[in-house]
């Protein structure tokens, strides 16, 4: 009795085993499918499921794509098959045409992006380009030159750059400046869906710059826009005077925040020639403090002193953290000791050079100028006099609406309520505040 029990139960666990291995390899056949394998959009090569639906340790398929070449009235090239995800270099594969050149493979038909190699994702093709000459049809015959145009978008202008068949050129080489604009990289197609780093020459190509609109420094008033110029006793506003350090200095103070100006708040200082009782005193030490302005090696400030480009630039830099990492904007910037902070606020659309390209960094910086770049920096852009109001506080020496500083003071000038325009960058005025 004893014995054909344990026969019985022998044959109950030999059952619930046999029934344990087929579970594992291949019950719950759906589960594959649903739990994200194969074209269902999860990734083949997890070992969760893929296109043989067992779950756990099934053997994993993948999906084979096939590259067909398109040549364009040349030679043949047979399709290649292969597994998803493959990386295909195309440089092997060179068809030939009689009295043509062979320019490479495009991704479209329309052969406006070229393409050196592609990764299977689905079934794609690759169409060949050819020009008409003397060349054997091979693609030997590279001598010619082409042109890669730089569309900015409203950026600064970039020149054209000429080089022979297959240069490749390294785009993180080329900057360019938008007033109100980060530059967000270069791009194959008008419509900004292809991001590129670098191209190789083939054909003439345009590269298109993508911008995003530049944010306030959060440590800086947005809203109202408040005067943050006042003017002289006698009614001028001397625009096309230098600016001095100590009046530098009170600017950036008036436009930060109440909470960030308590927060560094200093009412004193090392400086040897900053006195308490100086009307820029609190201004320069708590600027100071919060590391925005530097004195010089002797301990001097020098608060009567005009300020030059390159220092007024490095002051309104000081409050962007991120290190700007691009090519040198300015040319006569290379070796300056306030090349970063220049590059970094020419980054964000704060300043511009002059139209030669050259940033002048050691000329001192006007009043209109200092205003200009303030402006830029808190987005305080209006674009000609239509979009300011009547009524508005105006000074003598500045009833020229011609100039191109006239909007910028008046926008300094005049504490108001305003609206962003549809760019998303220009202004108008709503309401003049007292």
């Amino acid at each position: 009795m004893f014995k054909q029990k344990r026969k019985w139960l022998a044959v109950v666990l030999a059952v619930v085993f046999a029934m344990v291995l087929l579970a594992g390899c291949g019950g719950g056949g759906t589960g594959g499918e649903t739990a994200g394998g194969g074209d269902s959009g999860g990734t083949a090569s997890s070992g969760d499921s893929g296109d043989s639906g067992g779950g756990g340790g099934g053997n994993v398929t993948l999906t084979k794509y096939t590259l067909t070449f398109e040549t364009n009235g040349g030679s043949a090239i047979a399709a290649v098959t292969a597994d998803e995800g493959s990386v295909i270099s195309l440089s092997t594969y060179k068809p030939t045409k009689s009295g043509y050149t062979f320019e490479g493979w495009y991704s479209d038909a329309a052969l406006t992006v070229s393409v050196k190699n592609v990764t299977l994702t689905s079934d794609m093709t690759v169409y060949a380009k050819w020009a008409e000459g003397d060349g054997d049809g091979d693609g030997s015959d590279q001598g010619e030159v082409y042109t890669l145009t730089f569309a900015t978008d409203g950026g600064t202008a970039i020149a054209a750059v000429t080089a022979a068949w297959g240069t490749e050129i390294d785009l993180s080489k080329y900057a360019t400046i938008k007033i109100g604009h980060t530059f967000a990289g270069w791009y194959l197609d008008e419509e900004l869906t292809q991001p590129v780093g670098s191209v190789t020459l083939t054909s003439d190509m345009t590269v298109y710059a993508k911008w995003a609109v530049t944010d306030i420094p959060d440590q800086f008033v947005k809203y109202p826009h408040i005067a943050y110029i006042i003017g002289y006793e006698n009614g001028e506003v001397r625009p096309e005077d230098n600016i001095t350090r100590a009046e530098v200095a009170m600017i950036f103070y008036r436009i930060m925040t109440p909470e960030v100006r308590e927060e560094g708040y200093m009412a004193t200082n090392s400086f040897s020639d900053v006195a308490e009782d100086a009307w820029y005193n609190e201004a320069v030490s708590t600027l100071a403090n919060m590391g925005i302005i530097k004195g010089y090696e002797d301990g001097t400030f020098r608060p009567n002193r005009t300020i030059t480009r390159a220092e007024f630039a490095t002051i309104a830099a000081r409050y962007i953290s991120e290190a700007y990492t691009g090519p040198n904007v300015f040319e006569d910037m290379e070796g300056h000791w306030a090349m970063e902070y220049v590059n970094r606020a020419a980054s964000y659309g704060w300043i511009l050079g002059y139209e030669d390209g050259s940033f002048r960094p050691e000329r001192n910086i006007t009043r209109a100028e200092a205003m200009a770049m303030i402006n830029r920096v808190l987005k305080r852009l209006p674009e000609t006099e239509d979009d300011l109001l009547d009524g508005m506080k105006r000074f003598s020496d500045n009833m020229d609406t011609t100039k191109w500083y006239y909007t910028v003071v008046q926008e300094a000038s005049n504490s108001h309520d305003f609206a962003i325009k549809e760019n998303g960058v220009n202004e108008y005025w709503i309401e003049l505040l007292d």
